[in-house]
This record gives structure tokens, sequence and C-alpha cells, in this order.
């Protein structure tokens, strides 16, 4: 189940931690894609997965995250409250793949942006469908980083080319770091 974006008026900052924490006693795998104080409380919950981007967890950690080097040890404080797995995704350079056991950087591919609106989105879209079908952490990421490809080159939000994310996932490269 996907918590993302901001919550209806008059509920509290909490709200995602306390779903988070329901879910996650039902046995179902949580992923968190939120900013301020939804996503500081919704770490509390123990999300399974959690994507923020850089200017998040920036704000997360209090203090400006511009570099993969910056990130790793605030990325490594959330995997120590419970979070399975941090999916830092940086624009135009590509993104990370950060769990207790494994760290990978997804190189980006070099495309002419025309829209940048929901990549994000697109992204954790391609990451969870891959999740659900059960692929291993690398074919996640790939399928991740070029359903948000797609979506930046797509005048509209989000990807409209399907044919293109197939000929995106060859690709792409992930190194492990």
């Amino acid at each position: 189940m996907v918590f993302a974006g901001s919550v209806p008026k008059g509920l509290s900052s909490n709200t995602y931690e306390l779903l988070i924490s329901y879910f996650n006693n039902l046995g179902v795998c949580t992923v968190l894609d939120a900013s301020g104080e939804l996503f500081v409380n919704g770490i509390k919950g123990k999300p399974h997965s959690i994507k923020p981007n850089l200017y998040e967890l920036s704000m997360y950690a209090g203090k400006k995250i511009a570099s993969i080097e910056d990130a790793l040890p605030v990325i490594d404080e959330i995997l120590n409250l419970g979070v399975q797995e941090v999916l830092l995704t940086l624009g135009k350079n590509g993104s990370l793949y950060v769990s207790k056991n494994k760290k990978y950087q997804v190189l980006p591919l070099t495309v002419t942006s025309k829209n940048t609106v929901g990549a994000g989105d697109s992204f954790l879209a391609g990451y969870v469908y891959a999740l659900e079908q059960k692929k291993d952490v690398v074919e996640r990421m790939k399928l991740a980083s070029a359903v948000a490809t797609s979506s930046v080159l797509s005048e509209t939000t989000g990807p409209n080319n399907i044919s293109q994310i197939d000929e995106f996932i060859s690709q792409i490269e992930i190194i492990e770091i």
C-alpha cells in the first residue's frame, strides 16, 4: 500500500504513521512518498520502502544534502529506524537504492526533458509494480527508472509510450556502491 502526497485538511501530520503501522501489522507491504511532517512522522510507522528526493531528504535531515556521500549517512539513520528500503531520486542524476545489505546507484540516461512533473510518482509506480511482480531489486530499479525517463519525455504528466520503457530498461546501467 502506497501512502503518497498530502492528506485531507483536518487530518494530523501523523496520519501516515498510524496507517502504516496499522497495515504493517496486517502484513501489508507499505511504501511512503511524502514530504515535511508527513514524511518525518510516516517514517516512525516503519514503512517497508520510502521514496524521498534530495529536497525531501534534506528537509528531514535539517541540512542541505547535495551528493550521494551526503545522503548515505542520513539514509543509514532512516534504515536504523526500521525502514527496509530507501529509494532516493536524484532527478537528472539518476537514483539510489539503499537497504541494510545493498547499495545501488542507477546511472541516468541522457535525455532532453519535456516535463518533469510527476516523474517521481512515475518512478515509484514502476518500482511498486515490479515489487508486486516479485522482481529482484535491480529489475525493480531499472523499471522505475525507465518509467520515470519515459515520463519526462512526455509533454503530459506520466509516461505514454510503453515500448519506449522496454527500450530504456535495456539501456539503464546500475552499479553497486
